[in-house]
């Protein structure tokens, strides 16, 4: 996971801050009803930090939450794969400390037994157990 900021914010030349820095910030999430594992995720780890977060402006899609910073709603924290989004007047900063966790499933038809699906749930699983 990581910190998106306007760049403009005093942290924002760092390589990471503490969550708990960020008390007092707005924060902008996914909406609850269509991510709950990952916004209850996010306000889990604010909380465990010391704080409840903020919350602001809900974001139509884990993606636009990086635009609604760069137009100066709040903060948002987003899976790391979202910082290929490059917008002007943003910045990314990892999470100094225990970081909130995307959780992800896997489904897949018990018939399956095409060996590519196999090794993926098998990988899969091992780097679950590995964490």
């Amino acid at each position: 996971m990581r910190i998106v900021l306007p760049s403009n914010h005093p942290q924002a030349s760092l390589r990471s801050v503490s969550l708990a820095s960020l008390a007092g910030e707005t924060f902008i999430e996914f909406p609850r009803a269509i991510g709950p594992g990952l916004h209850d995720s996010i306000i889990a780890a604010c909380q465990r930090a010391g704080f409840s977060p903020i919350l602001g402006q809900d974001a139509p899609q884990i993606s636009s939450t990086v635009h609604l910073v760069a137009a100066g709603f709040g903060i948002s924290i987003v899976p790391q794969s979202i910082e290929q989004i490059h917008a002007d007047g943003i910045v990314y900063v990892g999470i100094k400390g225990e970081a909130p966790r995307a959780p992800i499933s896997v489904a897949i038809r018990k018939d399956n037994r095409a060996a590519t699906v196999r090794n993926f749930v098998s990988s899969a699983r091992h780097s679950h157990a590995a964490q």
